[in-house]
């Protein structure tokens, strides 16, 4: 058997994941979103995220959703 690697999803902008997480906040009709939230409706998985942004409140920041009142602690570190 001949491995393949799977161009889907690879090479993903910082911008692209950005836009991800507001598109799925507008279509959820939230302010925030929590990672699982995030994993269950949006385009990757709140992991992969993390992973390149190094925290999960740091994607909301960097897409202006809410932080506030809500655990955002879930890092890199984490996972």
């Amino acid at each position: 058997m001949e491995f393949k690697l799977n161009e889907y999803h690879r090479n993903i902008s910082d911008e692209e994941f950005v836009r991800d997480i507001k598109e799925t906040a507008i279509k959820l009709k939230k302010e925030t979103l929590t990672g699982v939230e995030y994993s269950q409706n949006g385009k990757y998985h709140a992991s992969t995220i993390i992973h390149r942004f190094g925290s999960w409140k740091k994607a909301l920041e960097l897409a202006e959703l809410n932080t506030k009142g809500r655990r955002c602690k879930a890092s890199s570190r984490s996972i």
